[in-house]
């Protein structure tokens, strides 16, 4: 699932975007299917925006999915 949303981009935002989604679910630790969803798309908004720093996307995503705990 997560391979088929990322592809669209270039490898190299790929990559970087994997390595968002994977900071933001170890930061939430139990990670439903619905949240890895969530969270993935909010990552594919943010680059179709042009945030490519990774820290910032993960960041971002945690701010704008969980804005209570991490806003």
């Amino acid at each position: 699932m997560l391979e088929r949303k990322f592809e669209i981009f270039d490898p190299a935002t790929a990559e970087l975007m994997r390595a968002a989604y994977h900071d933001v679910c170890s930061a939430l630790r139990d990670c439903n299917d619905q949240e890895r969803e969530a969270v993935a798309n909010c990552i594919i908004e943010l680059v179709r925006k042009g945030e490519r720093n990774r820290r910032s996307l993960a960041q971002a995503a945690l701010a704008r999915l969980y804005p209570d705990k991490h806003g």
